[in-house]
């Protein structure tokens, strides 16, 4: 949580810092927990640092880690699907993603089950597949609301309101991100997710013909 807090700051230096600290601490520890900050550190290197290659190294180690049968795995393997739809291998990512939901919902992951629906719904929305990525972000967002989970909670979001915005169904699109905006400034998310929330807001003011609002969002 901490290291999230930081990265939200704008200071991955710092979260990168504190997740060695920690992986280092959990040598001797349980190794679940130490592919989890493993595969925190992974996805900083990547969408922080630009390092995929570091990055997709990192995240397998983390999965050597597990087994293919606790949620540890799962969550590793979430962000295995992140990094590779960050760095343009749909079909790879998407392939995890689906792999994903099987086992989640194998193994009754509910959370788990939801995010991989979202990871469907980005990588879907990348290929410009706009119906099925709508379709399964409708789905994320309703699953995921019902979840403390708000990091994927307003990616899914994101990834409707772009849906929307691209299908012409503005005023929808303008709901749905100003839900996301609303969660993301509670949750401090301010250094990720907020300029992409604020940069779609103020595309869809300027669509709607509110320029002042508009200019307001894209300076923000």
């Amino acid at each position: 949580v901490q290291s999230h807090s930081l990265v939200g700051l704008g200071q991955s230096d710092e979260a990168l810092q504190l997740l060695n600290k920690a992986v280092t601490t959990h040598v001797n520890d349980n190794t679940g927990v130490k592919a989890l900050l493993m595969a925190e550190q992974a996805l900083i290197l990547l969408l922080e640092f630009d390092k995929a290659k570091e990055s997709l190294l990192m995240i397998d180690k983390a999965l050597q880690l597990t087994s293919k049968q606790d949620i540890y795995f799962v969550k590793v393997l979430i962000a295995k699907a992140e990094i590779y739809l960050n760095t343009n291998y749909h079909n790879q990512g998407l392939d995890i993603a689906n792999s994903i939901i099987e086992l989640a919902s194998t193994l009754n992951y509910f959370e788990e089950q939801a995010i991989g629906e979202y990871l469907i719904a980005f990588g879907n929305y990348q290929k410009g597949n706009t119906h099925i990525a709508l379709e399964f972000s409708n789905t994320a967002v309703t699953k995921l609301k019902k979840t403390v989970n708000y990091i994927f909670y307003v990616k899914s979001l994101l990834i409707n309101g772009y849906c929307l915005k691209n299908l012409g169904e503005l005023l929808k699109a303008l709901s749905i991100l100003e839900t996301a905006e609303k969660i993301a400034k509670a949750q401090n998310f301010n250094h990720n997710l907020l300029p992409a929330i604020f940069q779609i807001l103020g595309e869809l003011k300027l669509d709607l013909g509110e320029y002042k609002e508009a200019e307001r969002y894209i300076k923000n």
